[in-house]
Parts: structure tokens; sequence; C-alpha cells
């Protein structure tokens, strides 16, 4: 049976393939950008016409930035920022802990004591404490200082996903702006932080403890870039499209700090100072690479090619992200028997769905939502905008407006 395509697909087949004989070489040279924009100009028209299966899910996660279809890697910048954010146990807290859990904190490299800890640019631990006080409530350094003591007694036992405190980044701010030529490409400037899991996990308990509606007023477009240094993190979420056609969805374990094992996209993998390329500036390629090795064992040469599409915010954790798709040159069972190190630790399992199954895809989009992690779920929906941008047409009816 013939395959039908949609025009993206077509239009990725006459850059990649040469699929139509009659262009000549200088032709094809000259058709290619043209092409390009008919693709960022569909893409721009299907979101339109689909804004409205996104206005649920904006509730939980916030497209700050698309690209146009997807970023160009160079036009996402990343910047780091002098000072740290660090957080330790407040002063005297020590006295909570049991000699044997003080010794695991110290491994951990988590200290007690104002002076032990760095701030980014405020002051001093009060500072910080005031910033947050006039933001999240008068009671914030309490709140605080007991998220710091609860957090340290996961680390210390290892419970809750809390198994080592590494170095990665946070968000200071972020500048959206434009490409000085004609095209206008979108371009993300990213204000980054070094911090620890440790700063991360307290800050996001802190969060945690607001009311929805709090939650919700903080994090709108107006309001989020005021308080960006609680986002301790800037995770990659990655929908996998295997050579056969195959996507990839992982069951996502408990393990790594859920309530429960969830569905979840392909690879989610957050920005560590392990991810630095040669100037010594973080980089969001490096970080794509080193989650799709360690969680599904792909190598850099069974990439065919990935892409970055959206910069977005998660609402209930506040934490920044960036959806990315990724082609394989290899199939579905050389993934699901590759051999990677965080494979038994961060999945309870892999799913493999058609993506030229239509049917197949919709039945699990609507049966499967619930068991969805939320940002994994708006990751996978807006893939798929771009790659098959008529499946959205039969997820209207599912998605409410």
């Amino acid at each position: 049976m013939t395959e039908l395509l949609s025009v993206p697909k077509l239009l990725d087949l006459i850059i990649d393939k040469g699929a139509i004989p009659a262009l000549a070489f200088g032709v094809g040279l000259a058709a290619k950008p043209v092409i390009r924009r008919a693709k960022a100009y569909w893409f721009r028209a299907s979101a339109a016409r689909h804004a409205a299966v996104f206005s649920d899910l904006e509730q939980q996660t916030i497209t700050i930035q698309a690209g146009e279809p997807y970023f160009r890697f160079d036009d996402i910048r990343l910047h780091r920022t002098p000072t740290p954010l660090k957080l330790t146990l407040p002063g005297g807290a020590q006295a909570d802990f049991d000699a044997q859990e003080l010794q695991a904190l110290q491994e951990q490299g988590i200290g007690w004591g104002e002076a032990a800890g760095s701030y980014l640019h405020f002051k001093d631990r009060a500072s910080l404490c005031e910033s947050l006080s006039t933001r999240l409530g008068a009671d914030a350094r309490e709140r605080l200082d007991a998220a710091c003591i609860a957090v340290a007694r996961q680390f210390a036992h290892g419970t809750g996903g809390c198994l080592f405190n590494g170095s990665k980044y946070g968000v200071l701010d972020y500048r959206i702006a434009r490409s000085n030529d004609e095209k206008e490409f979108p371009l993300l400037n990213l204000y980054c932080f070094d911090t620890d899991y440790y700063t991360d996990r307290v800050l996001t308990e802190l969060w945690r403890g607001l009311d929805a509606s709090q939650r919700r007023s903080h994090s709108e477009l107006a309001n989020q870039r005021s308080i960006a240094f609680l986002s301790c993190s800037l995770g990659v979420n990655c929908v996998v499209i295997c050579a056969d056609d195959k996507i990839l969805i992982t069951q996502r374990s408990a393990r790594v700090g859920l309530s429960t094992s969830r569905l979840h996209i392909s690879m989610n993998e957050g920005l560590t100072q392990t991810d630095r390329d040669t100037g010594d500036v973080p980089s969001v390629r490096l970080c794509l690479l080193r989650g799709l090795r360690e969680e599904l064992g792909v190598r850099e040469s069974e990439i065919r090619k990935m892409e970055i599409g959206d910069f977005f915010l998660e609402r209930h954790h506040f934490q920044f992200g960036l959806t990315a798709v990724v082609h394989l040159a290899c199939g579905s069972q050389e993934l699901r028997h590759a051999v990677s190190k965080d494979r038994t630790l961060e999945s309870d399992g892999f799913r493999f769905l058609d993506f030229h199954g239509t049917r197949e895809l919709l039945a699990f989009l609507k049966t499967e939502r619930g068991n969805f992690v939320p940002h994994g779920y708006y990751t996978l929906l807006r893939i798929l905008l771009r790659e098959q941008p008529g499946i959205l047409k039969g997820a209207r009816s599912f998605l409410p407006d």
C-alpha cells in the first residue's frame, strides 16, 4: 500500500534524499531555503490551528519560545554567572542528625551554617530569605529551613530519589531575541548559575509548598523571571524516533523521585557541569548526547538528526526545560537491547509506538494521558505537532479547549 506523506515529511524527503529527479543540482540548492521557509510556515499555521489543543496543558507547562519549526543549536546561547547558589543546613540544624547521618551528608558535600553556603547575587542567606519572603510570603525563611532539613535527611538515607549530590546548572534569567537577517530566527539566551542537586530539591520543596493559586500567579510569563533563580534545573526532554519509524516511550521509575512509576518520553536529562564545551561553556548539545548515551545506550554515530523545539516552564516544580527530537540510524530492536549505565535505575521498561500508526498514537494519547509525567506528555505533543501535524486534528477530540 502506498504510504501517504505529510507535507513536512515530503519536504524533508525533497531536501534530504533528492526525491525530485527533475531538479538539477543548482536549482536544488536554490530551492532548499525556500523549502525550509515553507516548513516554517507550515509549522506556524499548524500551531495556530491547534492552539486550543494545548490550552489545557498550559495549566502545567508554559511554552515560552518555540523554534520555527526548530531552533538552530547555535541560536541557543548559554552564559555562566560568576557566583553559585548552594544552600546548606541552617546553623544549629546538625543537632537534628546523628553521627552516621552527618557523615553521609559530609560525603555528599552538604554542609551546615551560613558561611558554608553561596547565595548568587544576594549578600548572604538572610538577604536571600528576605527576597523570598517578599515574593513567596512572610514565612518563606521558616519553610526554607524546614525544607533544608527534610531534604538533607533524604540525602543522608538515599530516599526519594536523593542518591547523590552532583553539580548542575540552574537558570537565573533568559532573554528572547531574533537573528539580524531577513529570516529572523528565534534566539534564546540562557543565563545559568552553578548549583547542586541538594539546592534544587530544597527549592523545589519550597515551591511546592505554595498553594496552587500562588504557583500559577508566580509562574505567569509576566512574573516568572523575577524568581527564575528558584529553578535550579534545565531539563532536556527528548522524543526518539528509530530508523524503523518507532517512537520510544519509557516507563519512568519511582526510584528517580516520582511518587509512582509513570510514562515518560524517550529521554529526560538535566544540564550538569559535565556538559561543558572546550570553551568551558555549558552546552545543550552535549547534554543531549550524554543523556542519550547514559539512559539509552545511544552513541553519537547512531544519530541521524537531532533538533531542539521549545523552551518551556514546568509549573508544578518551577523548572525550565527544552523539548527535543532525535532520529536514529538504528532500529527499535537494537535500541531495546542497547547497554546503558542508567537504564536500570531510571526506567522500568520500554514501549514502542508506530510513528505512522495514527489510530494507535491517538488511542495511546487519549487513554494514557493520566499516566504520563505532565511535561513528558507536553513534549510528545509538541514534537508530534512538527513531525506529524495531522495527528493533532484527532487529538482535539479529547484535549479540552
